[in-house]
């Protein structure tokens, strides 16, 4: 019970986190949005450097169940933010990885319609 009530305040830390670090993308503070991101992976205990390098479907297994919602948020977000930058590559990238995380919650039944919406208008912009 106590590991669980751990989970779910990390949990809604790293979402409070994402949810400015995208505020923060929308208002255009890349340096604040970038704290923000990194206050998340932070919370969450990913290691960006193997994320980074492992393709995107290798690193959605290294993520456990229970923090896939919020790291496809924050990879989204991050997704957002290298595009308002000019960086496409990096931006495809972190979609990709949004993508492959939101495809294993919507197999899981969580496949929330918004997020996928959000999703393919990345994409749109990235293509363009």
């Amino acid at each position: 019970m106590l590991q669980r009530d751990y989970l779910l305040r990390m949990i809604e830390q790293a979402m409070r986190a994402v949810v400015r670090a995208l505020r923060l993308v929308e208002e255009r503070k890349p340096e604040e949005a970038q704290d923000a991101i990194d206050q998340a992976y932070s919370v969450l205990g990913f290691d960006r450097e193997i994320i980074e390098v492992l393709a995107p479907g290798s690193a959605v297994t290294l993520i456990d169940v229970d923090k896939r919602v919020p790291a496809r948020l924050l990879f989204l977000c991050e997704a957002e933010l290298a595009l308002a930058q000019g960086k496409r590559v990096r931006a495809r990238r972190k979609a990709a990885l949004a993508e492959h995380l939101h495809a294993s919650l919507e197999a899981a039944g969580d496949g929330q319609t918004d997020v996928a919406q959000r999703l393919r208008a990345l994409k749109a912009r990235i293509a363009l």
